[in-house]
């Protein structure tokens, strides 16, 4: 087996300005670097956090300027880790301060968070409805 000086590849990658040269381990590392770049991403998007009621206020100010208020729920949640039975017990916590239960009212994609994406809708209705 000969052991001559084994020369790197190069690939040339013409550009309008100027011509890049790149060798092939940098080539491969810039390869593993974008695989390790989305797995980060991915594994971040599979982490979810706790939803949450959409109830924003302003400072000093009881009434909500966030789509939640006494009569309508707005839930935040990630579908990937959230359970449909997590975001019922909250909807029901909410309406039970004022004594109701609640019916669903729809839903929006990508209108919360980026780790709770999802928004939902419950209307606090009487009881016996």
């Amino acid at each position: 087996m000969d052991h001559a000086t084994v020369q790197p590849r190069i690939h040339f990658f013409p550009s309008r300005k100027h011509a890049c040269f790149l060798t092939e381990t940098h080539s491969k590392r810039a390869s593993a670097l974008i695989l390790a770049g989305f797995l980060v991403i991915g594994g971040l998007a599979g982490c979810a956090a706790e939803p949450f009621v959409d109830g924003r206020r302003e400072a000093g100010s009881t009434q909500p300027v966030g789509p939640s208020t006494a009569d309508r729920v707005a839930i935040c949640y990630n579908s990937r880790g959230t359970t449909p039975a997590a975001v019922q017990r909250l909807a029901e916590s909410e309406c039970a301060k004022t004594n109701r239960r609640p019916k669903f009212d729809g839903q929006d994609a990508a209108s919360c968070s980026i780790v709770n994406p999802t928004r939902v809708f419950f209307r606090c209705v009487e009881r016996n409805q």
